[in-house]
C-alpha cells in the first residue's frame, strides 16, 4: 500500500490538511497562535497546495517561534501482520511565527535549533503508521491486542495514551492533536527499523514481519551515551519484535531486547581509537539504578535472560565485571538468569559455528519463555520472559545473537503451527527451507545495519555472517572500513548528532535571553580530514622505508617525512579536547 496522500494548502491565517480530493474535513493550524482545530470546510488557498504524508507535529525551539512539521516524502517500508508502516524520507517546517516579531537573539537561536531539528532526519530508519488502538510502532503484539479489546468496549478511548511512550518519538509534538476531534491526524513516529517478506512454507503463505522499536529516553550515539542514567534508562535500548503471520489468521510474535550494560560508565572519544573506559564503583547509588532498570525491565517483560558478549578480560571485563557484581542486589534474582559468553574468544579466527555453544546453554529457556499467540483478536499464548542481549556497543556481536535467536523462534513457530514436521525443525530453516532462509537473513541483517547507522554512523560489523551464514575476508575487509569510518565520525561528527537527538526529543535547556552559537561540525570535519590525511602520509612514507627498491636517499628522506608526520599526528592528537565535536545539550 501506498503512504497516505493528504491535501496542504496555505491560506492568508492557516495552514489546512484535508483529504486529496479536497474533501471531508479539515485540520487548521494557525499561523502566530499555532493553535490546532478542525472545520468543516476550507479557506480559499493563497498558494498552490501540495500533497503530503503526514505530520511531524509542531516543534517550538523557543518560546514564540513555531513550526508545523509535515512529511513531505516516504516509502512503503512493511506489512506487519496487515498493518502498513512507512519510511519517512523527507518533512519540511513550515513557519507559524513572524519573523519580523522576532529579537535578533530568537532568530538566531530559533535558526540554529531548526537547524538541528532538521539534521535528525537525516537518520536512517524513522518510520510512521496510521493512529489507532493497534499501533505496530509502539507496542508488542500482546500489548496492542489488549489496548484493541479496550477500545472496542470504549469508543472514547484515548488509544494514543496507550501507545509505549519509550517508541512513540513524536509524542511531545503532537499534544495538539491528542484528542478525539483530531486524532485522525496523529500519526506515531517510531526510530529503529521495520522490515517483511512473504515466504512459502511447504504451500503455506506466511509472512514475516521485524520490528525494532527504540527507546528515546536515553537515545544519542555511539561514545556519547554508555551505560544506565539517573532515570534507569540505558543507551542503545531496543526491542525488537519478529511477528510472523499464517493463513488461517493465527499471529505469531518473539520478543527480545538489547542494552547498554545498566550500570554508570563513560568512554569519550579522545582521537585515540579505543578511548579509555571509566567504570564507577559499585555505591547504594549504582546499585539503585541497575535495580531501576533492571527490575524494570522484568516488570515489563517476565524473566529477563541476560546474555553479555563482552570479552572477559582486558578492558571490556571492567564494564562486565561490574555488571555481574550487581546482580546479587536485586531483590528477587530468581527471575534473572546471567550468562557469560565470551563473543570474541569464543568465535575467534571465523569459528563462528561456536556459537551453538552458547545455543545449548539457553536452549531450555526457549521452552520456559515461549512467546505470544494471537488468534481472533484474542491472546492465546503470551511469551513469559526475553533475552536481554549486550556487547559493548550493543551492535555487532549482539545483532549476531539475536538473529540465531530469532531463527529458533522462528523455527519452533512452524513447528508448533504444524507448517513443518520433527525432522525440518530438527534440521533447523536454514537446511528445511532455505528460501526462506534467505530472506530471513537478509531482513536481519539489513536490521542490524539500521541500528547500527543509527548509534555508531555505519552499517553494522559481521554482517556478513547475518547475511550470508558465512564469514569471509571481504566481510572483514569490509568491517576494517566501516571501523575507520566510526572512528572519524565518533571524534569529528557525533556532537552534531547527539544534539540533533537532543533537540527533536526536546531534551535540552536555553537561555532564552543568550545567543545559542552554536558551533556546526564543519571545524570538525576539516580536522578530521587533515588527521586522516597525515595518517595516511605516514603510511605511504613508511612503505618508501620499508620498500626494497628504494634507495637510500628515499629511504633517508621517507624515515624524515615518517616521523615528521608522527609528531604532527601527536601535536594534533595533543589537542584532541579543542578538535573534538562534542554535543552541547547531553546532560550525562
Amino acid at each position: 500500500m501506498a503512504p497516505p496522500q493528504w491535501r496542504l494548502q496555505e491560506c492568508a491565517q492557516s495552514f489546512q490538511v484535508m483529504g486529496q480530493d479536497g474533501t471531508g474535513p479539515v485540520l487548521v493550524v494557525e499561523k502566530e497562535s499555532g493553535k490546532v482545530s478542525r472545520a468543516d470546510a476550507a479557506s480559499p488557498a493563497t498558494h498552490t497546495p501540495r500533497t503530503i504524508n503526514g505530520i511531524v507535529g509542531l516543534f517550538e525551539p523557543v518560546a514564540g517561534v513555531k513550526f508545523f512539521v509535515v512529511i513531505t516524502a516516504a516509502d512503503t517500508a512493511a506489512d506487519v501482520a496487515g498493518s502498513e508502516v512507512w519510511a519517512v524520507r523527507a518533512v519540511d517546517c513550515l513557519p507559524l511565527h513572524r519573523a519580523d516579531c522576532l529579537t535578533e537573539v530568537q532568530a538566531d537561536n530559533a535558526s540554529n535549533l531548526l537547524a538541528l531539528f532538521r539534521a535528525f532526519f537525516t537518520i536512517s530508519g524513522i518510520y510512521f503508521c496510521a493512529g489507532g488502538p493497534e499501533c505496530v510502532l509502539t507496542n508488542s503484539l500482546a500489548s496492542r491486542t489488549a489496548v484493541g479489546k479496550e477500545a472496542g468496549a470504549n469508543a472514547g478511548a484515548a488509544w494514543w495514551n496507550a501507545c509505549d511512550t519509550r517508541f512513540f518519538w513524536n509524542r511531545h509534538l503532537t499534544v495538539a492533536l491528542q484528542t478525539p476531534a483530531l486524532a485522525q491526524w496523529l500519526q506515531p513516529l517510531t526510530v529503529g527499523f521495520v522490515g517483511s517478506f512473504v515466504g512459502d512454507v511447504n504451500g503455506s503463505r506466511v509472512c514475516v514481519a521485524l520490528v525494532s522499536r527504540r527507546n528515546m529516553a536515553r537515545a544519542g550515539t555511539r561514545f556519547n551515551v554508555r551505560g544506565v542514567d539517573s532515570n534507569g534508562d540505558v543507551a542503545n535500548n531496543v526491542e525488537s519484535e519478529q511477528v510472523v503471520a499464517l493463513p488461517d489468521g493465527r499471529v505469531f510474535a518473539f520478543v527480545q531486547t538489547r542494552g547498554s550494560v545498566p550500570v554508570q560508565w563513560s568512554q569519550q572519544v579522545n582521537l585515540k581509537y579505543t578511548p579509555p573506559i571509566r567504570v564507577s564503583n559499585m555505591s547504594a547509588a549504582t546499585i539503585d539504578l541497575f535495580k531501576r532498570h533492571m527490575e524494570g525491565q522484568q516488570a515489563r517483560y517476565g524473566r529477563q535472560v541476560v546474555v553479555n558478549l563482552i570479552n572477559q578480560h582486558g578492558s571490556e571485563s571492567r564494564v562486565g565485571d561490574a555488571y555481574k557484581n550487581h546482580f546479587p542486589h536485586l531483590s528477587q534474582p530468581a527471575l534473572f538468569r546471567y550468562v557469560d559468553f565470551d563473543f570474541h574468544k569464543e568465535c575467534s579466527k571465523m569459528r563462528w559455528g561456536r556459537l551453538s555453544l552458547l545455543m545449548e546453554q539457553v536452549r531450555g529457556e526457549f521452552d520456559a519463555m515461549g512467546y505470544t499467540c494471537v488468534q481472533g483478536g484474542a491472546v492465546k499464548r503470551a511469551q513469559a520472559g526475553v533475552f536481554r542481549t549486550n556487547c559493548m556497543d550493543n551492535l555487532d556481536r549482539t545483532n549476531v545473537v539475536q538473529t540465531m535467536f530469532a531463527r529458533e523462534a522462528l523455527a519452533r513457530q512452524l513447528h508448533d503451527a504444524g507448517l513443518i514436521d520433527d525432522t525440518a525443525y530438527s534440521n533447523g530453516v536454514s537446511a528445511s527451507l532455505p528460501a526462506l532462509e534467505a530472506k530471513f537473513k537478509h531482513m536481519w541483517a539489513d536490521n542490524a545495519d539500521m541500528i547500527s547507522l543509527q548509534y555508531s554512523g555505519t552499517g553494522a560489523l559481521k554482517n556478513d555472517f547475518t547475511r550470508t551464514g558465512v564469514r569471509n575476508w571481504r566481510g572483514a575487509l569490509n568491517d576494517g572500513v566501516n571501523s575507520i569510518t566510526r572512528y572519524y565520525l565518533n571524534n569529528f561528527r557525533d556532537g552534531t548528532r547527539q544534539d540533533s537527538y537532543n533537540v527533536f526529543c526536546g531534551q535540552y535547556e536555553l537561555d532564552p535571553d543568550e545567543p545559542f552559537l552554536y558551533s556546526a561540525a564543519e571545524k570538525h570535519t576539516a580536522w578530521g580530514v587533515v588527521f586522516a590525511l597525515v595518517g595516511v602520509f605516514a603510511a605511504v612514507q613508511g612503505a618508501v622505508v620499508l620498500s626494497p627498491e628504494s634507495s637510500l636517499t628515499s629511504r633517508a628522506c621517507g624515515v624524515v617525512l615518517f616521523l615528521a608526520a608522527l609528531l604532527l599526528a601527536y601535536r594534533v592528537s595533543d589537542r584532541g579536547a579543542v578538535l573534538i565535536d562534542r554535543p552541547r545539550f547531553l546532560k550525562e
